[in-house]
């Protein structure tokens, strides 16, 4: 569990904060009374990533190979909490 997070109205939370979370609400009265609760708030991630792609050649060397990397066919890739892995795969179209 998490340490307790100062007592204000709102409560920001990030994408290093993804996952479950228990928060508590505190109330007290003008006369003073007061409760808690505590609540579990779970962040996750729904936004898929963002890919711009470019085609590309290849040429052959003397010894009938060429090698892609990731970064030749990729114009820019966006993630709001960032891109953790990448692939690149060959398929025949």
């Amino acid at each position: 569990m998490r340490a307790l997070i100062p007592c204000t109205s709102t409560l920001g939370l990030r994408c290093s904060d993804l996952g479950d979370h228990w928060v508590v609400l505190a109330e007290v009265d003008v006369a003073g009374n007061s409760d808690t609760a505590w609540s579990k708030v779970t962040v996750v991630d729904q936004i898929y990533p963002t890919m711009s792609v470019s085609n590309a050649t290849l040429y052959l060397d003397s010894s009938s190979s060429a090698v892609l990397s990731y970064a030749d066919v990729d114009n820019s890739t966006y993630d709001n909490c960032g891109i953790d892995t990448t692939y690149l795969s060959k398929r025949a179209v």
